[in-house]
């Protein structure tokens, strides 16, 4: 009788690692054997959505006594259906019968109020998912953003966020030092404000650094930012000072050069090395309001950067123009920019309902930008659907 050979588990994995996303692939894989079986649940339920329709299914699998599934589960996310619209209630219903997922990381809540939500809930919220580090809440609206600051403060070992969260409420009820101090292990934030009066983003940005010793955020994207918030996010920068080493902020179209040069210093950030900018080159954007608003971040680098990207957002190939790519290149070969390795175009492509954008216009958007680059490696990545952030979601 032949002995079955005995493969290395690595090997095993980069096989059952080829059925990515083919989940009958998958399930089949299940059946071979037992280091099959951990290997495919890992890709069958890695990721869990729960919605107010599937979550008591995705209960009843747990139920069973040979049951292993919670062992896999290292992404957990939960959003509401549009058709309901008492999050409170799903979540009394929902949080209370889920079991401890021991190797649960990531957390998503998306598609919801969160006034609804009780504190009782969010006690037990926080005790089931004790161990997140990643946490990205999309569509989630608060009421203020000091409910969404004492939320974030029970996560003690956060590091990474990505928060897209309208705020309601225009006040800010109490002060940042009435709140829990940020999640000392912050590494990383991703922060996008909907539409809201006041100032709940400068808010919420000054309690990230509120206290004596700041979260060391290396990587952080912020907007879409007013004016009122700019104090706020360069107190941010000062007290980040050299652990900061990525940057992305995007600034609503009426923010000037002047606003940004009052506020935003960035040389304290010594270690600096990535710097992303932020321009609307729409038709009905004035191109001395680009060249005096977001362009005035390039007059803040010191030195060390080595990859800047551009954010373009326009709806005609003729918008370009409006760049003013002399300015650009001038700007370039200053020597600040000695030690730029990579120049990154993500262009937003705005176009009516009626056209799309085709090879033909996206080839003469790669040819001009490329045409206009002054130095380094230039990359163009033509982005056809929106998207909330420049890197993506954690």
């Amino acid at each position: 009788m032949t002995p079955l050979l005995d493969f290395p588990p690595e090997l095993e994995d980069l096989i059952v690692d080829h059925m990515r996303g083919q989940n009958d692939a998958l399930a089949t894989c299940g059946l071979v054997s037992r280091s099959w079986l951990r290997s495919s649940r890992l890709h069958l339920f890695g990721t869990v959505t729960l919605r107010d329709r599937t979550w008591e299914k995705f209960l009843q699998l747990l139920d069973s006594p040979l049951s292993t599934v919670v062992q896999s589960v290292r992404t957990l996310a939960i959003s509401r259906s549009e058709d309901d619209l008492d999050l409170g209630a799903f979540f009394e219903a929902l949080i209370h019968q889920l079991p401890v997922f021991p190797s649960l990381t990531r957390l998503r809540i998306s598609h919801a109020y969160w006034a609804g939500v009780s504190m009782a809930t969010v006690d037990s919220l926080v005790q089931m998912f004790a161990n997140i580090t990643a946490l990205d809440l999309h569509l989630v609206t608060f009421d203020t953003p000091h409910e969404l600051a004492a939320l974030i403060s029970c996560f003690t070992r956060l590091r990474g966020m990505s928060l897209y969260t309208p705020f309601l409420d225009s006040g800010s009820s109490g002060r940042t030092t009435d709140l829990p101090l940020a999640p000392s292990t912050l590494e990383l934030v991703r922060f996008r404000s909907g539409p809201s009066s006041g100032d709940p983003p400068g808010h919420f940005i000054a309690w990230l650094h509120a206290g004596d010793q700041p979260p060391a955020i290396r990587s952080l994207e912020l907007g879409i930012l007013a004016a009122t918030s700019l104090p706020s996010v360069g107190a941010l920068l000062h007290a980040l000072g050299p652990e900061l080493h990525d940057l992305d902020l995007a600034f609503m179209y009426h923010v000037s050069a002047v606003d940004i040069g009052s506020y935003i210093d960035l040389s304290q950030n010594t270690n600096l090395r990535g710097l992303t900018i932020h321009l609307s080159l729409r038709r009905f954007r004035s191109p001395t309001a680009v060249r005096l608003g977001s362009w005035a971040l390039l007059a803040a680098v010191r030195s060390g950067l080595t990859t800047l990207t551009i954010v373009l957002s326009l709806d005609t190939i003729a918008v370009l123009d409006n760049l003013d790519s002399a300015h650009f290149i001038a700007t370039l070969e200053q020597p600040q920019f000695a030690t730029l390795q990579r120049l990154h175009f993500i262009v937003h492509p705005f176009v009516a309902a009626a056209y799309t954008v085709d090879g033909e216009m996206e080839g003469a958007i790669r040819k001009r930008l490329t045409g206009d680059a002054a130095r380094g490696i230039v990359d163009i990545d033509v982005v056809h659907t929106s998207r909330v952030f420049t890197q993506g979601v954690l």
